[in-house]
């Protein structure tokens, strides 16, 4: 039944990601989701790796309780709590990629490697603009665990 349900989740944020594409890219203010997003968000599901034996590898969305949040400012600077050590700095939107990159003040431990900047896409509830589908950038080496995440609109 899980199983069912992670396929189901899938294809609805493919949905999302579909129906994103076939929208103005012109990023004038109006059109824009750089404005939607501003706010604080908290993660709720993650998207793991639940079997590699079987081709393709299944994965499920699995509830998460206290996840991380990201919390993203008008003055473009950003709160993110997934890495530890460091969380802050600010972030560049692309509306033409629907990817936000951002440039953290110190480095975080990314899958062993120090990095200061993290690029990540994502899509968004067009709907009711309360849930955001964030896709983690991957380890070199493929992806596990918090491979994406739909995060909530908390603030």
């Amino acid at each position: 039944m899980l199983k069912f349900i992670g396929k189901i989740c899938f294809l609805v944020i493919i949905s999302f990601i579909a129906f994103s594409c076939e929208t103005d890219n012109v990023n004038d203010g109006n059109n824009s989701y750089s404005k939607k997003i501003i706010g604080k968000w908290q993660q709720v599901r993650s998207f793991n790796l639940e079997d590699d034996s079987m081709t393709p590898a299944v994965y499920v969305w699995e509830e998460v309780d206290n996840g991380f949040t990201l919390q993203l400012n008008d003055d473009k600077s950003f709160i993110y709590t997934k890495f530890e050590g460091c969380s802050t700095g600010t972030y560049f939107y692309n509306d033409e990629l629907s990817s936000i990159t951002f440039d953290f003040n110190c480095e975080i431990n990314f899958h062993g490697n120090l990095v200061r900047s993290l690029t990540e896409s994502f899509a968004e509830d067009l709907t009711r603009n309360n849930l955001l589908f964030l896709m983690h950038k991957q380890n070199p080496n493929g992806c596990v665990e918090d491979c994406n995440s739909i995060l909530e609109r908390i603030e």
